[in-house]
């Protein structure tokens, strides 16, 4: 009785729990038992995972089916996670006639999944949005990649254009320098050449009368 009871329990914790209280208590670990991409595989179909099997660990034959826990991206074998883990843990991985085993074999091997998702992590993780599929999540994410790009790329473009405006304004600026620069020393020749002409012509009558030429 204390068994069933403990079951029930065990069950009913993982059913009542929202979707928005799991997300906010785990979401921030970026692990497998939050991500869009967690899903079960059997008889070559992917399931997502509903919210109660995730918070149990219970992912094998959900739903009645030969199933075992998946990544949809194939970024990690949770299988293979769980076989290590159950080892460790003394709990017995023989997984023939899971649904017919005892409540409590279930919940420890539940347990063990679960903590296995809890820990696991990829750079692929996308947060797990309630009642939609994997596929969902990956044509989502896909989305927002190229719409990160576009955007990297818009603001690549914009930066670029923003430094060559600026080394045109630092070099027409310099142009502007120079040709005033060198409009100076056009008027200082010009002022030079004006005062040598303005010379000659006062003392060219003086250097040629003091030499005895007379313009008589």
């Amino acid at each position: 009785m204390a068994d069933e009871m403990e079951t029930v329990e065990f069950f009913l914790t993982g059913s009542l729990l929202s979707h928005k209280a799991f997300m906010e208590e785990h979401g921030k670990d970026r692990c497998c038992l939050t991500c869009g991409f967690l899903s079960t595989l059997g008889a070559g179909k992917v399931d997502g995972v509903l919210l109660g099997d995730r918070n149990l660990g219970t992912l094998f034959n959900a739903g009645g089916s030969d199933s075992h826990p998946h990544c949809y991206l194939s970024e990690v074998s949770l299988i293979f996670e769980f076989y290590k883990a159950a080892k460790a843990a003394n709990v017995d991985t023989d997984l023939r006639g899971f649904a017919s085993r005892a409540p409590q074999e279930r919940i420890e091997i539940g347990a063990v999944m679960r903590d296995v998702l809890a820990v696991t992590t990829c750079d692929q993780y996308v947060p797990w949005r309630e009642h939609l599929s994997p596929e969902w999540h990956w044509e989502h994410k896909r989305m927002m990649d190229i719409e990160r790009m576009r955007s990297d790329f818009t603001e690549q473009l914009e930066k670029d254009r923003r430094d060559w405006t600026e080394r045109l304004a630092e070099r027409q600026a310099g142009d502007d320098k120079r040709e005033k620069h060198f409009a100076h020393w056009i008027a200082f020749a010009a002022i030079i050449l004006g005062l040598f002409q303005l010379a000659s012509a006062f003392l060219a009558p003086v250097a040629l009368k003091a030499l005895g030429f007379s313009g008589n």
